[in-house]
């Protein structure tokens, strides 16, 4: 009896010792002060943007005449030197027009030679316009059969030949795309308005390769776009950044690559400027050149125009311009290009979504018809072709992806 006393006393003083100890936790411990949160700034998180490689210099070169290709003298992948021949159209008819001009000097020459001592004055001032005329014939002629081999425009790399023997060409329509691949650059995608106010040119920035993922480049940035583009529904900013040499790591054109930017480094001198390009002073040399309204009888239904477009292989500036029924002039000045510029496979172009209509007829092919596909073609190829179709118009007649791989012979309706 006595022991089970002794245990209820010992649980019941259990008891109120715990109680005890959380009401001198909760009440009366001492409480140590909480520390007062240090004032938080504005923290710039790095910027982060997906982009491509490309070299430093590239040019899209087409010929000045219409003709059909009579040899192609080099092969994707060689060097080649300024002023070496990249292509030749065949010469037979404008070499027959020089001989003739140069066998109607040499008889212009002759009749001025045998004008007799006696001739009038306005006889011999007759027969030397006919000799000046005749040269300026000869010389036309030449010039022209000059035009007949493209040559290259620098040093660099062939990196696409998009035409093959025999085919026609149209004057001014890019067909081979020779590179400078000793220096790389990268363009951004898809970098935000919202980032590209931290972003400053001579910013280091970091950059890493889809293709390489346990290797990267410290660069520079060169370029900050001017005007806005699209991607993916969002208003873009491309933003160029200066690679060095990239020793043993292999870049191709086109590679998928990843840049870090942080928006609190210093900006340091670039990392090369094999050709310095000055900050602009002027907005006008920046900004593109508003086009005029369009007149009463000039507006045509457009429908929708994008707002941007990237440049295909294959595709041109009058390619463009009939697609989607704008002034070529037009489409250049917008994007602060002089005349006759050369667009390139990737490039990112604003298109106005009012300026003047495309001068001459639209279509170059009539359609709804059938095309039977030819080595090197490519829907915005064919898109060109037919001149006011557009290339997703092409893959959705066929149900074809956008960027369906075509094979020779294969039959296509076109819209």
């Amino acid at each position: 009896m006595n022991a089970k006393r002794i245990l209820i006393g010992l649980m019941i003083i259990l008891i109120l010792s715990y109680f005890g100890f959380r009401g001198y936790q909760e009440y009366l411990a001492p409480v140590e002060p909480t520390p007062t949160p240090a004032a938080i700034g504005t923290q710039v998180i790095t910027v982060n943007a997906e982009g491509r490689v490309v070299p430093l210099t590239h040019l899209g070169q087409a010929f000045e005449l219409s003709g059909r290709i009579s040899e192609i003298h080099v092969s994707e992948g060689d060097l080649v030197r300024e002023g070496d021949t990249l292509l030749s159209l065949e010469k037979d008819s404008l070499q027959a027009q020089a001989a003739q001009a140069k066998a109607a000097l040499k008889a212009a020459r002759a009749q001025l030679e045998m004008l007799p001592d006696a001739a009038s004055e306005e006889r011999e001032e007759q027969a030397e316009a006919q000799v000046e005329q005749a040269q300026a014939s000869l010389e036309a002629a030449q010039i022209q059969l000059e035009k007949t081999d493209l040559q290259s425009s620098f040093t660099g790399v062939v990196t696409a030949i998009d035409i093959e023997k025999g085919q026609v060409v149209e004057a001014g329509m890019p067909v081979i795309i020779v590179a400078d691949t000793s220096r790389w650059q990268v363009e951004t995608l898809d970098l935000l308005e919202e980032d590209v106010v931290n972003i400053q040119v001579g910013q280091p920035a970091t950059v890493k390769f889809a293709a390489h993922p346990d290797s990267a480049l410290e660069g520079r940035v060169s370029k900050i776009a001017r005007s806005a583009s699209s991607y993916q529904g969002n208003v873009t900013y491309t933003v160029t950044v200066d690679l060095p040499a990239p020793g043993d790591l292999s870049l191709q054109w086109g590679m998928t690559s990843f840049v870090e930017i942080d928006p609190e480094s210093s900006t340091i001198p670039p990392l090369f400027s094999p050709t310095p390009t000055p900050e602009p002073t002027a907005a006008p040399t920046q900004m593109p050149t508003p086009t005029p309204e369009p007149e009463e009888d000039e507006e045509s239904d457009k429908g929708d125009i994008p707002a941007s477009y990237t440049v295909r292989r294959g595709e041109f500036v009058y390619c463009l311009g009939r697609r989607f029924d704008i002034k070529p002039a037009d489409i250049l000045s917008y994007n602060g290009l002089p005349p006759g510029s050369q667009l390139f496979p990737g490039q990112i172009i604003n298109l106005p979504s009012r300026a003047r209509p495309f001068p001459v007829t639209r279509a170059l092919a009539p359609h709804p018809t059938t095309y039977i596909v030819q080595p090197f073609d490519t829907l915005p190829i064919i898109a060109c072709k037919f001149g006011d179709v557009t290339p997703g118009e092409i893959a959705r007649e066929n149900d074809l992806s956008p960027d369906a791989l075509l094979t020779p012979g294969q039959i296509l309706d076109i819209p």
